[in-house]
């Protein structure tokens, strides 16, 4: 009885502690956007739109007000599916969004509160369903062998037949990976079998299979996979896959280690990492940064600055045909590249930003509540099914998804991208053996009363 009561007394202090160490690290993440920012990026990408870094009072007290949440927050963090997707929305829309609200130039401080609104409310949405969706019982019974055997096959039959048909750009040559790119876009159209073969095995299957292989502690796995994510590099100059492998592959080792609810953590300290690279390479290369340039610009910047290309659409200059409650009607319509045009303007610039904004944009408001309804269901779902089968590939499909709404469609992540098929497959997989990994709630409720 005395031992429980000490933990009740400490758990609270163990929270706020928890809390005001979760908030030092977002200032510390916030800061170092803004000096990169400042110090390089800018200026660098003067050509692309982004402009110089200002930060006005209005600005200042809506980022005072949106760091403090983002941290507590954090400190909500389980070890939950849907727990991504808190990571990687905050850490990287949001925050990036209103540290660096200068970089589009389009964000007046009469937008900036309906902005943090528009922003935030899928945080708060998903927050809010938890309490709604009922706990779910399921057993799949299909064996886990025969499901990477499948996927295996699909990957390597897409990595043939792509080299086979592959695009005359194709090598490792870093500048010209945009020009791989485009000539890729039109080699294998959108809409067209290989098309949505090729996103499933960069984006879906190839993290999955990185991730099983670190659950397992099968490294001939992650190999593997990892020397397919650099053949799609060559083959298209994409290089998010690369990044996807290995975060699967490392949140795979967090969960065999029973260390996953740190992720949002270890994903700042890493930032704080790079950064110290960063300062080492101004001094030794005249002020510029590999890593700034190729790794904190799209992280970071970019995303700031096209939200504030979407938000100023929304609400300072849509086309006349917009309404507020469905967007505009016509199919042919396509805001990505209305926005591309306007503001970069390339009329064949696709230009996408998070699953809620271009909902809004593409579809009214009633298309940004479906967008949020749709994803907070559906990761709220993979919660409950991953509480109920201890499955940790439902750990895996949350990390996928999660990152992927951060930068496109919602209905793209789930069709395109392969989440939906992984998911299919994952409810059909029979899980008899949880691994000690898997079983890591208790542990964290552990941890936090110690």
């Amino acid at each position: 009885m005395i031992a429980n009561k000490h933990i009740k007394l400490q758990e609270p202090v163990l929270r706020r502690n928890k809390f005001l160490s979760m908030l030092f690290l977002y200032v510390i993440y916030a800061w170092i956007m803004i000096h990169t920012y400042d110090f390089q990026l800018a200026e660098a990408n003067a050509y692309a739109g982004m402009q110089p870094w200002e930060m006005t009072f209005a600005g200042w007290v809506i980022l005072v007000i949106a760091l403090p949440l983002m941290a507590f927050m954090a400190t909500r963090i389980k070890g939950n599916p849907s727990d991504f997707f808190v990571i990687f929305y905050s850490a990287i829309p949001v925050i990036s969004f209103f540290a660096l609200t200068s970089a589009s130039g389009k964000i007046k401080n009469s937008i900036l509160l309906p902005s943090l609104l528009i922003i935030f409310f899928p945080l708060l949405t998903l927050w809010a369903i938890q309490y709604l969706i009922p706990k779910i019982k399921w057993r799949g019974f299909v064996p886990s062998i025969i499901i990477e055997r499948v996927l295996f096959g699909i990957l390597f039959s897409v990595i043939i037949f792509s080299y086979v048909n592959s695009p005359a750009s194709a090598g490792f040559d870093i500048i010209a990976s945009s020009d791989r790119r485009l000539e890729g876009r039109e080699l294998y159209t959108a809409g067209s079998l290989i098309a949505y073969a090729l996103a499933m095995c960069m984006n879906g299957f190839a993290p999955y299979l990185a991730f099983k292989g670190a659950i397992n502690g099968r490294r001939l796995i992650f190999l593997t996979v990892f020397g397919s994510v650099i053949f799609f590099y060559w083959l298209l100059g994409v290089k998010a896959p690369i990044m996807y492998v290995l975060m699967g592959y490392s949140v795979g080792l967090l969960v065999r280690r029973n260390n996953l609810p740190y992720l949002i953590k270890y994903f700042i300290l890493i930032i704080i990492g790079l950064y110290f690279i960063v300062l080492v390479e101004w001094s030794l290369f005249d002020n510029y940064s590999v890593v700034a340039d190729f790794g904190f610009r799209r992280l970071f910047p970019v995303q700031a600055q096209v939200q504030g290309y979407y938000l100023d659409f929304l609400m300072s200059d849509p086309p006349s045909a917009w309404s507020w409650l469905i967007g505009i009607p016509d199919q042919s319509f396509q805001v990505t590249y209305y926005v591309g045009e306007k503001y970069f303007g390339n009329s064949s610039s696709n230009v996408n930003t998070n699953a809620f904004l271009y909902a809004f944009s593409a579809n009214g408001f009633i298309g940004y509540l479906f967008s949020i309804l749709f994803v907070s269901t559906f990761l709220v779902g993979l919660d409950r099914f991953y509480r109920s089968t201890q499955n940790p590939t439902y750990l895996l499909i949350g990390f996928v998804y999660g990152a992927l709404v951060t930068e496109q469609a919602f209905s793209t992540a789930i069709v395109s991208s392969g989440v939906g098929l992984l998911f299919l497959l994952t409810l059909l997989e029979k899980y008899d053996a949880p691994i000690a990994a898997t079983s890591y709630s208790n542990n964290v409720n552990n941890r936090d009363v110690r």
